[in-house]
């Protein structure tokens, strides 16, 4: 089973695969508390609330940033000047400590 599901997996074209090179092991942060958990996880899915989609479902006005750019996920980690993380998306994967501080810090929640 687990040799199916790996092969599936390889198939994908999920966000990000290249992050996981293996879907039966758990991925870094795993063990972390739930709300961290879920914002490693919005990253690494690009799939959480930043302007860009919240203004797709109709719950925001407008798509951009307040640096003036359209506010994706991979916006707020790699690009924008005001929040971007040095490591980026595959750094932040990561969940180390200082993944973690930049967390914890910034001011956008996802």
């Amino acid at each position: 089973m687990e040799d199916m599901w790996k092969q599936h997996w390889e198939k994908g074209n999920a966000k990000n695969r290249h992050l996981i090179s293996d879907p039966n092991q758990r991925v870094p942060g795993f063990d972390y508390p739930r709300a961290l958990w879920t914002n490693l996880n919005r990253i690494r899915t690009e799939q959480g609330n930043c302007n860009y989609l919240l203004h797709k479902w109709k719950l925001k006005n407008s798509p951009l940033c307040d640096c003036g750019q359209i506010q994706s996920i991979k916006h707020i980690v790699e690009e924008c000047p005001q929040t971007r993380y040095k490591g980026g998306i595959e750094g932040l994967h990561m969940g180390d400590d200082e993944a973690i501080d930049w967390l914890s810090k910034t001011n956008v929640r996802l």
